[in-house]
């Protein structure tokens, strides 16, 4: 009301107008706060795309620029390193009008924020289950396996006799409640070895500023083995194809449209993930049989 030189008569009479207008609550009373029900993040969300393009239109004719950017609005689940993100995102800053907006968190909040269109595609190492209340497509980049890793002056103590050289190692891994973290644990029992887990992290960056340290054992996609070797000083003790994840960009449309996600799409597949998921899928018939 003081931003707008109005009473907060005036402020609630508009409000409950417009709610009139809609057919729709947009608030709920807790106390002496309101908060914004579903309905009314919705409509926040597209009130704020709209000023936010009435912003840009004054700022086009005002500079005479005949171009705009277009926001691309992806979702990474918080577990996916920063690492394989940016280089699946990399084909996208390559569109010159292409504004990428990345946000991080749990799969549910963003496969929320997909369903009303806060969010164009989510980024994720696991698809979306069918028949959920969610209308998405799950479209896979590609597959790879992982590779164990330790502080560059440690690589000799677990390189040899491995895989049996992790048993009782300091291990450290992601949160329980990641796929990674359940395969790499079914693939112990399967080699019958019991690591000594001395941390569990959430951030896969945290992992690797540990793992550098010294203080223990990792593992990340063999995809992203060489921007590990490079930005860390870490070696490898081993690759293992058996255990891996298969990565996917989810969207509300069953083709992608957008090219710049069609980019991303075409890359994953092409440069990405192409060598590791040819070499994975060998690897992996070979230990099978």
């Amino acid at each position: 009301a003081e931003i707008l030189h109005l009473t907060p008569q005036t402020i609630s009479g508009q409000l409950g107008e417009f709610e009139m207008r809609l057919d729709a609550r947009l608030f709920t009373r807790n106390g002496r706060k309101l908060l914004l029900t579903d309905t009314g993040r919705l409509v926040y969300d597209y009130a704020d795309h709209i000023f936010r393009l009435g912003n840009e239109l004054t700022d086009v004719l005002r500079r005479g620029i005949q171009t705009k950017s277009q926001p691309l609005n992806i979702g990474i689940i918080d577990a996916l390193p920063s690492l394989l993100a940016y280089r699946l995102l990399q084909p996208a800053y390559e569109f010159d009008n292409v504004s990428v907006n990345c946000r991080s968190g749990k799969t549910e909040q963003l496969l929320a924020d997909l369903s009303i269109n806060r969010l164009d595609y989510i980024l994720s190492y696991t698809p979306l289950n069918s028949g959920g209340n969610i209308r998405a497509y799950n479209h896979q980049l590609g597959q790879s396996g992982i590779t164990f890793f330790t502080a560059a002056d440690l690589v000799a103590d677990y390189s040899g006799g491995f895989p049996g050289s992790l048993d009782n190692a300091p291990l450290l891994l992601p949160t329980l409640n990641t796929p990674l973290r359940r395969s790499i644990e079914q693939w112990f029992r399967n080699t019958d070895i019991t690591p000594y887990v001395c941390g569990e992290f959430e951030s896969t960056s945290l992992i690797y500023d540990v793992g550098e340290s010294g203080a223990g054992i990792f593992a990340a996609p063999t995809v992203i083995k060489q921007q590990l070797l490079t930005r860390y000083n870490v070696g490898v003790i081993a690759d293992v194809p058996s255990i891996g994840e298969s990565y996917y960009l989810i969207s509300s449309e069953r083709r992608l449209k957008n090219p710049a996600a069609v980019a991303m799409f075409d890359n994953a597949r092409s440069n990405v993930f192409a060598t590791s998921t040819s070499a994975d899928k060998e690897a992996i018939v070979n230990e099978e049989a």
